[in-house]
């Protein structure tokens, strides 16, 4: 499956280009519109990807004959200088995307003990008060009672603003860029769990200093970040407890890896498939080592992390006073990645889900129901339509994997 799925993204990186349109020739303009470009790799292509490599494979030879602390101090000293440089250089004062732009309105909110601003009645949508026109965000009651799972994120902000002062975006990028760093020296430790040796360390150290994403991770205002080191952190811990001989020991190092993926989840909610995945390599250990009692304790973890994921909402609403509701289905998110936009790329986001929530009134099942009805007449469609099924997915995942935050 692995090897599958990594075909297939090397596939989309060498024969798709996808471009981002602009607004303008101005730094800043990039919109989520795109151009998709087929074709065959040119030789220069071919000849300076085969240089590459073998400068990289030399680069982690020699990094396998360093001592291993050392390289890992290297690593971990230019990750970070290199995370720091990039925001440094971007010296963002200011950040427009929507869901970043609603979370930092309501920790500031929370903040100012504004809590009256989190009530239903404060800029309703379709308000005609200047206030609410200037906002160009939804209030805090209705982005809420869209996105409940939000809650956990916006709590990050919070304690990020509460410490290094409201709105400081340079600060939650660095601290971000903290977790990154140490995200890189958990996953060294993973290797070396897993058996990496030197060589091994060596390619782990080049692929980390190369990977272009990862060091331009910290700029986005979100939590993601922050929640990937807490979770990968926490399936470490658990991967430490089954190595453990000592029962109270393993029962231990078991159930705080899995609070610790708890509250990974809270900052990001899709980290949940990592908490699955590791799941799943508990089954196969304990098949392995026969010590089903590892099983329970770690299904019962499990469960309690999920449990804690759930908590940031029920804070939220203790402290606001407010009731947001179930939000949106499941259903309404794969509705919208089978969807095609006018203006986006083939299973962006769209206002479907929202147009849903907003024409049923929060109705839960009917959302549910709008939701079931076009995921089954959309797969109809590419059923009787493979061809542009088939478009549709290649376009949608050739997008997506040349964006590097989603």
């Amino acid at each position: 499956m692995q090897i599958a799925i990594v075909t297939i993204l090397l596939m989309l990186s060498v024969f798709f280009t996808v471009t981002f349109k602009r607004n303008s020739p101005q730094l800043g303009s990039i919109t989520e519109q795109v151009d998709y470009h087929f074709g065959m790799p040119s030789v220069a292509f071919g000849l300076g990807t085969i240089i590459l490599l073998g400068m990289m494979i030399l680069l982690a030879i020699g990094f396998s004959k360093l001592p291993q602390q050392w390289v890992l101090a290297i690593l971990l000293i230019y990750v970070a200088a290199m995370q720091i440089i990039w925001l440094m250089s971007l010296n963002l004062v200011t950040y427009t995307y929507p869901d970043s732009r609603s979370l930092m309105d309501a920790a500031d909110i929370l903040l100012n003990g504004n809590i009256n601003q989190f009530g239903a009645d404060f800029c309703p949508k379709g308000s005609i008060r200047l206030e609410c026109g200037a906002r160009g965000i939804p209030s805090a009651y209705t982005y809420f009672s869209y996105y409940p799972f939000q809650s956990g994120p916006m709590l990050w902000y919070l304690l990020v603003f509460a410490v290094f002062g409201l709105d400081n975006i340079l600060a939650f990028q660095i601290v971000s860029a903290v977790a990154v760093t140490a995200l890189v020296a958990v996953l060294w430790r993973f290797g070396s769990l897993i058996g990496l040796n030197e060589k091994g360390h060596g390619a782990f150290t080049v692929i980390v200093a190369t990977s272009v994403p990862l060091l331009m991770f910290a700029t986005f205002v979100y939590p993601n970040a922050v929640g990937f080191f807490f979770t990968v952190c926490g399936t470490w811990m658990i991967a430490e407890g089954f190595r453990l001989q000592k029962v109270w020991a393993s029962s231990l190092a078991i159930v705080g890896g899995f609070l610790i993926c708890g509250i990974g989840i809270v900052f990001k909610s899709t980290y949940q498939i990592l908490v699955l995945a590791a799941l799943v390599a508990v089954i196969f250990a304990v098949w392995h080592n026969r010590r089903v009692w590892q099983l329970v304790v770690s299904f019962l973890s499990a469960v309690a992390a999920f449990f804690v994921s759930k908590l940031p909402v029920y804070v939220v609403q203790t402290w606001t006073g407010q009731k947001f509701g179930k939000g949106m289905p499941m259903s309404s998110w794969i509705a919208i990645g089978l969807g095609q936009p006018d203006n986006m790329p083939a299973g962006w986001w769209s206002r479907f889900a929202i147009d849903a929530f907003e024409r049923t009134g929060n109705d839960y099942a009917l959302q549910s129901q709008i939701s079931n009805d076009f995921v089954r007449n959309r797969l109809a469609f590419f059923a009787g339509n493979p061809s542009d099924g088939l478009n549709f997915f290649t376009n949608k995942l050739a997008s997506e994997w040349a964006e590097p935050l989603l």
